[in-house]
Parts: C-alpha cells; structure tokens; sequence
C-alpha cells in the first residue's frame, strides 16, 4: 500500500495525462520514484514506461541489477526498454572520464528511449541528497549563481519528482512497501568527487550544522530565483549594447554596466567560457588571446571579441551579377541612389578601372588614392586609422583592389580612380556588410 508521506504531485511537476518515461537503474532511489509513479499510473493520472541502462562497469553486478530490473517490470506490468554498452571502453575510445562517460551514453540511450517508447519526459530519481552535493560540488567549483541553483524539478524533457524527498525518506517508503533495491558498490567508493561530498563532507557538515542539506537545497531555491532575475536583467543589456559586425561582437559602453551584468553578456556570446577567460575579456585593454582560437581586445570604454576567422577567398568583381564574399559581404548591382548606412551602402562608380578587380581582405603595402586628395597616394592602414575603424574590424573589412590599389573600402570610401565625372557614364552598386555572421549569442 502506498506510503502517504511521500506523493508526487502530477500537475505540479508537469506529468499529469503525460507518457512519462522512468530512468530505473535498481537503486533504492529509482526503485522508489517507479514504485510512486506506478501508483499514479494505476490511477489513470499518467502512462509509464521504464527504461535501463546497463553500463557494464560492475560485471556480474551490472547483469544482476539488469535481472533485478526486468523482474520489477513484469511484476508492475509495466513495459520496459533496456540497453547495454560497455563504458570502459567508450572512455577509453573518447579520452573521458569514466563517470562522464557512463552520464553521456545514459542520457544518449534516455533519449532514444524516449523516442522509441512515444514518452513525453524522462523522469529521473533525484532527491533532496543529490541536489545538496550538485549545489555544494558547483560551489567549490566556483560555479557562481548559476552553478549554486543546482537541478530544476523541471528542465526541459527531463522531470525530477523527488527533489523534495530525502534520501532516508525514501528508503523508509520502500521498507514499508516491502520491496527490496539494488546496491551499487561503487558509491561507497570515494574515488570521485561526488562519492567523496556524498560518503564524506555532507555527513560532517550535517554533524555540525544539523540541517545542512536542507540549507543547501533552500539555497539552491534562491539562487535560481535570482540567476533567473540576473539572466533578464542581461538580455536587456545585451540588447542594448552588443552587436556583431562583420563576426566580431562588439560591447559598446561597457563602464557603465555592472560587473555581474557585463559578466553575463560575455557568456552569453561565448557560453564555453569560464571564469578566468570571462575576466580577461571583461578586463583587457590590449589584444589577448583565448581557447579555441577566440581573441578579444578592450579599447575607449568598448570590448571587442572575436571568434576565429578564416579569410574568404579572392573573388572576382563583376557588374552584371551578385557577388558573396564568404560570410563577411554581398555586392550587386543596384537601381538605387547612394546611400550610406550602418552595414548598408550604395555607390554610383566608373566601371572602367573596376575591370579585372577583386574582392578581398586588406594585406601589406595597399595604398589608396582617397576620393578628395586628387589621385594623391595614402596607405590603406592610414586611411583606416584616420577613419577610426577598429582595429578588431580591420582585418575583416572587404576591399575591392585591382593589385594593390585599393578602389573601394566597402561600406567607408570609394577612389578617386573610380569616382564619376560628367564624361563618365557611372553604375551604381550596392553593398551589405554582414551584422550577424558570427554566430547568434545562447
């Protein structure tokens, strides 16, 4: 008969009239959270099928668990997907961690499980336990508000209907079904940061502070409140001061946002960086290299960060038909008046001296006649530096040359080579500098 002091409340964690899939590896925790379920499937409040994965990492005890599994299921009656694999191996094969690696192929084989079986979520058997060492492992992590909010009941197409049950809760509710669960050996084992937290620091820390795993989880409720406040706070910022030109992001004004703000807007356009790299971005005042290829660079209350780049291939110029170079530019012919704008600009030019031209990036001894200077030479690092572009933007800025005289930075100036007079018959053409190659941020 179900035990009363624990119930899972369909509606509140979403499952209610839903194909709930339950992740059931032998554990007393899973044993519990399929037992519950199974009460609410009875009663008609939801559908519920299981599934295991055998990661093969105990041997004989994995196949004992599996055995334990298949049994539980036809007792219930309840249908039931399993799927083995062998963990050392694929850690061996990736180079990851062998815990890592069991959580990756068990969320892969969920996943699948999930689709086979037509199940609207995966229900998992995490309690008030697990959340106290997920809160406390990020912490010590440095993890800041983000790692401190620990699990969500809800998040995504995975459930956890135990987050407020204790471990000892749910042992004492399976004792009083009279139903038996599998023991891993390996939690006893104290190789691993969470067995050490788990079999280690929290019974010390509840020894000292009674009550200190409920604290933890307590915490962990008020941190994700605010992280999910913070999280608003810095879309409104990024909004307000971020923009990529060209596949560079550009933060404009960034002295006049909070540290934790600018914090967030960083991450949010490189989510794979931590801390110490988040710091050089949000700090440099000189080109600083990072992971992966990404480099940022700050200047005049402006942050420049940009992901690595690969110049696009020479392309020929032509009149008659639209041009793409890489990512970075579109160039057609146009009927329209010239207009300059922000990444957008139309020209009226001499056609002649744009024969056998191209399109491409800047390189050493370019030079210019600038339109105004009468055919008079300038280096096109000048003239940049004299329009004041970014140095971050500079290498990234289409060129139309014929050899190394530059006719037209496009979207800044044209040549005096190939400007218009009244004995010129000119043709316009328009160009659109790319605002959002780079990537959308998270």
């Amino acid at each position: 008969m179900l035990n009363h002091k624990i119930d899972i409340d369909c509606a509140q964690t979403g499952i209610l009239n839903r194909h709930v899939l339950a992740a059931l590896s032998g554990g007393a925790d899973s044993v519990a959270l399929v037992h519950l379920l199974h009460e609410k499937h009875l009663q008609g409040k939801i559908k519920l099928t299981i599934a295991h994965f055998e990661h093969g990492i105990r041997g004989e005890e994995s196949k004992e668990d599996q055995a334990f599994v298949v049994e539980l299921s036809k007792r219930l009656n309840l249908p039931l997907i399993t799927e083995s694999a062998n963990v050392l191996k694929e850690a061996e094969r990736t180079g990851e961690g062998l815990e890592s690696c069991a959580r990756r192929l068990r969320h892969e084989f969920l996943n699948r499980a999930r689709e086979q079986s037509g199940a609207d979520v995966i229900a998992t058997a995490h309690h008030k336990g697990d959340q106290a060492e997920t809160v406390l492992m990020h912490i010590l992590r440095g993890g800041g508000l983000s790692g401190a909010k620990g699990m969500r009941e809800t998040d995504g197409v995975y459930v956890r209907p135990l987050l407020s049950c204790s471990k000892e809760q749910l042992v004492q509710y399976l004792v009083s079904i009279g139903e038996s669960w599998r023991e891993d050996s390996t939690n006893l084992m104290k190789d691993n940061p969470r067995n050490f937290l788990r079999l280690e620091a929290i019974p010390r820390l509840q020894a000292a502070y009674p009550g200190a795993e409920d604290a933890l989880c307590r915490f962990s409720e008020i941190a994700r409140d605010e992280d999910d406040y913070m999280d608003g706070q810095a879309q409104k910022a990024f909004a307000e001061m971020a923009e990529c030109f060209l596949g560079v992001w550009i933060l404009k004004n960034t002295s006049q946002y909070p540290v934790a703000l600018l914090r967030r807007v960083i991450r949010k356009i490189a989510p794979e960086f931590g801390f110490e790299e988040i710091e050089k971005i949000r700090t440099c005042a000189r080109r600083v290299s990072l992971p992966n290829g990404w480099w940022a660079m700050g200047r005049d209350d402006f942050v420049y960060l940009a992901p690595p780049f690969e110049v696009p291939k020479e392309t020929p110029f032509c009149f008659d038909k639209c041009m793409h170079f890489g990512a970075l530019c579109e160039i057609r012919p146009t009927n329209e008046a010239p207009l300059k704008g922000a990444g957008v600009c139309v020209e009226r030019v001499n056609p002649a001296p744009l024969e056998g031209a191209c399109i491409r990036t800047r390189r050493d001894g370019d030079f210019m006649r600038p339109l105004g200077m009468g055919g008079k030479k300038k280096l096109l690092s000048d003239i940049m530096i004299d329009r004041k572009i970014p140095l971050p933007l500079r290498e990234r800025i289409p060129v139309v040359a014929r050899d190394r005289e530059i006719l037209w930075i496009v979207g800044f100036d044209i040549s005096e080579s190939i400007k218009t007079s009244e004995n010129t018959e000119g043709i316009s053409i328009k160009a659109i500098l790319n605002h959002k190659y780079g990537g959308e941020p998270q």
